[in-house]
């Protein structure tokens, strides 16, 4: 029986991101030569307990015959059944014996049930010792679940938040393989004109911003926290993009490559198009005051301190007092990180191509 429970225990580090508990219930039925075994989270109904569990071996007359004995699963919730343990109660549905174990993982609980018609005699202590061994290891395995799927959905959400940028987003591992590029960046390595893949790893399409750029990605993958910025122009055409290249922190993410961790963020820009933001969503977002959220607003667009003066009729000096409370708001100290965070932090939705 170790043998077989080993290998059973090995499969809940498979079944974490598959799910596949239906697999595995039947493996513990069979290594527990259990008649039924079912899992389901512990809730305030027995009803409703049972109508969600997942199941192993349980027939439909059965499954009807345990809800008409709702006190058995209130009966194993707190000890469990002691080895050897008769329980009236899984009469109805054909049981005789029973061994039960009740599970905290996290925020959640679960109940784990084995039972046994009486023609297959009664559990034994080498079964609750087992049973102990097994609702330790589950216990991960679900609490594991839950954060993969955790993970899972926030790295989901973030792929569509980037994807509905216009701005290029590509995520490169350490060997400055593509980890991740949302759509617009897509379109850019598909012309093969401002960027490209070469030798599989992500470098400009122009010669003769090669080496820079490369020298420039690799210092980024070696220093996290470090950002520069460049400008790259086409290899067939006269477009410009801008690119700004980041360093990451190596710690593991749902978006990781198959080279590991993403290291490094690049945000394609072209200067050519203007991105325009409502500033009453500057206001609303970051606290800004009204003429402080129309200079934002100007400066993300990319106006110049002069044209930003010119464009609201006030003083260039006057432009630079807002400044200062914008910087003293977001608690940046250059106008370059003052636009980055802006328009990063804010939603797809709110950062359009357009001219002010």
């Amino acid at each position: 029986m170790l043998l077989e429970l080993d290998s059973l225990l090995l499969q809940l580090f498979e079944i974490t991101h598959s799910a596949d508990w239906e697999a595995w219930l039947a493996s513990l039925r069979n290594v527990f030569g259990a008649t039924v075994v079912t899992l389901a989270p512990l809730g305030l109904a027995a009803a409703s307990l049972m109508t969600s569990t997942a199941r192993s071996g349980v027939a439909g007359e059965a499954i009807t015959s345990y809800r008409d004995a709702p006190s058995h699963d209130l009966a194993i919730a707190d000890d469990g059944f002691p080895p050897g343990g008769r329980n009236g109660d899984l009469t109805p549905a054909g049981r005789r014996y029973g061994l039960g174990v009740t599970i905290d993982a996290g925020t959640a609980r679960y109940i784990l049930n084995l039972g046994r018609d009486e023609d297959r005699g009664d559990f034994g202590p080498e079964h609750a010792s087992a049973l102990t061994r097994v609702a330790g290891f589950l216990k991960r395995a679900m609490a594991s679940q839950r954060l993969f799927r955790s993970a899972i959905a926030e790295a989901e959400a973030a792929r569509a938040l980037m994807n509905a940028s216009h701005r290029g987003i590509v995520f490169l591992d350490a060997s400055l393989r593509v980890a991740f590029a949302n759509h617009a960046a897509e379109g850019l390595l598909a012309a093969e004109d401002v960027v490209a893949l070469r030798g599989g790893a992500f470098g400009a399409a122009n010669r003769a911003h090669e080496r820079r750029f490369r020298d420039m990605l690799e210092t980024a993958a070696l220093n996290p926290g470090r950002s520069s910025i460049v400008m790259l122009t086409g290899a067939r055409s006269e477009r410009h993009v801008t690119a700004e290249v980041t360093g990451l922190s190596s710690r593991p993410s749902p978006l990781d490559g198959a080279g590991g961790p993403p290291a490094v963020m690049i945000v394609l820009t072209e200067p050519a198009e203007q991105t325009v933001v409502d500033p009453d969503c500057l206001e609303e977002v970051f606290g800004f005051t009204g003429q402080e959220a129309r200079v934002a607003s100007l400066l993300v667009a990319g106006l110049e301190l002069s044209e930003v003066a010119e464009r609201l009729s006030i003083s260039r000096e006057t432009v630079r007092h807002h400044l200062k409370g914008l910087f003293l708001k977001t608690g940046k100290h250059s106008q370059r990180d003052l636009v980055h965070m802006i328009t990063m932090s804010l939603p797809a939705s709110a950062l359009v191509p357009g001219h002010v």
